[in-house]
């Protein structure tokens, strides 16, 4: 009965994975279906089965970044949405916040960033004109740094 006033206004019936707020960012979002859909028992049970899952979406992603036809963007859109979507898994599944390890990976890159602006400043360079490998040697430079700075 509750299904039939619900089609009849155009509702669908309340799922397990609960009320989905579209106003939440999407890594949030995708964590909180996650560990509904987990209530339920819909998870993995051991993190390489895991760890496989996002193995397995970067491969579908590659094969549609590579293949000999035009590229699709639809479908690479949704390779990539898959990949984080499982990323996103992952990072349940070792409990950390997605949300917070995105934005400490960004935090880190912008402070990397700026270090190599400071580096071709020192050597009298201008970044837009050294190229690329120019740039990857300040970068490893920078990141060399880093981690000896850890130490």
């Amino acid at each position: 009965m509750e299904d039939i006033k619900a089609s009849e206004k155009g509702e669908r019936k309340k799922s397990r994975i609960g009320k989905v707020n579209q106003a939440l960012p999407a890594l949030i979002m995708a964590r909180r279906i996650q560990e509904n859909a987990a209530e339920v028992g819909f998870d993995w049970n051991k993190i390489e089965n895991v760890v496989e899952k996002v193995d397995e979406e970067l491969i579908e992603l590659k094969e549609e970044i590579f293949t000999e036809e035009k590229i699709d963007e639809r479908r690479v859109e949704e390779e990539i949405g898959d990949l984080l979507f499982a990323t996103v898994n992952l990072s349940r599944h070792l409990s950390v916040d997605p949300e917070n390890a995105l934005r400490k990976a960004t935090d880190k890159f912008i402070s990397r960033f700026i270090e190599m602006e400071k580096m071709a400043e020192n050597d009298g360079m201008i970044m837009e004109k050294v190229g690329l490998d120019k740039l990857d040697e300040y970068w490893n430079a920078v990141k060399k740094n880093a981690l000896q700075n850890k130490q």
